[in-house]
């Protein structure tokens, strides 16, 4: 085992939330990646691997095809982490409505379904993975991304960049609606819906948060105002100790009913007054999902 930085990504997640989407992007940038490795092999094969100076990065998935295969992954990531190696755990996620109509459009089976039953097979392997999901250093929820949306984040977030610098924590602001349901990835969320709605302007309704009119109607509100002043106030004080306690990724959400006027004009707002180092992510989830967007 040499002394050199060496670089594992291990993907894993739900069935039919992304993985193999994922490894391919990483395996475009560089990462020697392999699917579905047995817990038995992981230390053996990123030994092997270590010693070859034309490989300087892994990416490893795993997932629960076969039992046999899921069981000593977490003794295989303690294992890495005394051997020093620069290990990241990336758990992909989704609704269960959204896995199901996977399942359905590709007409796969679930490798937990029996019997054909779809739902049970995700309920089985949400139980199976709870542990490895506690122990990722990202949970990325894949319900309304495309393959290349996907394969985006993976070259824009997830791809570490080696260098003097030490890496800082990703942060994520994104806007939703309520009525779509609180993305299932946020570590913290606030509840934008008790500002005054631009829903109820006429010339206000056809347009978004990220419109110059909407926005000002909504920030000109003392309330906003007040309210993103104290929202970005905490976020700098609970950011750096998030950092502190070695979180590589924090996803912040706004919501209001329907995510396309108000939470999109606070997301915006608070975006511009946390002073960060890399500047937050912005994403609008449920900003162009329909045009009667309902308050």
């Amino acid at each position: 085992m040499s002394a050199r930085h060496f670089e594992i990504k291990i993907v894993s997640g739900l069935s039919g939330s992304g993985k193999s989407t994922v490894l391919r992007a990483l395996e475009d940038r560089g990462y020697f990646c392999i699917d579905n490795l047995p817990a038995a092999l992981l230390i053996p094969f990123a030994d092997l691997c270590d010693e070859r100076a034309d490989v300087p990065r892994i990416g490893i998935g795993i997932d629960v095809r076969s039992q046999q295969f899921w069981e000593g992954v977490e003794q295989a990531i303690v294992e890495f982490d005394r051997r020093l190696y620069d290990v990241e755990v990336i758990f992909l996620d989704a609704s269960d409505e959204v896995l199901m109509r996977r399942f359905s459009e590709t007409r796969r089976p679930h490798p937990l379904a029996r019997y054909g039953d779809v739902l049970t097979g995700i309920s089985e392997e949400r139980r199976v993975t709870v542990s490895l999901r506690e122990r990722a250093d990202m949970i990325l929820d894949t319900s309304h991304m495309d393959v290349h949306e996907l394969r985006r984040q993976v070259g824009r977030d997830w791809v570490s960049r080696h260098g003097a610098e030490p890496r800082r924590m990703h942060v994520r602001i994104q806007s939703f609606g309520f009525k779509h349901g609180i993305p299932i990835d946020s570590d913290l969320v606030f509840d934008a819906r008790f500002l005054p709605n631009p829903y109820f302007v006429e010339a206000l309704r056809p347009l978004s948060g990220v419109d110059e009119a909407v926005r000002k109607y909504v920030m000109s509100m003392p309330e906003s105002e007040e309210f993103v002043t104290e929202v970005s106030g905490l976020l700098g004080r609970l950011i750096p100790r998030y950092e502190q306690e070695g979180k590589t990724y924090l996803t912040i959400s706004v919501g209001c009913t329907g995510g396309r006027h108000r939470s999109v004009a606070v997301t915006v707002a608070l975006a511009s007054r946390l002073n960060l180092e890399p500047p937050p992510e912005v994403f609008h989830r449920d900003k162009d999902r329909d045009e009667n967007n309902q308050p």
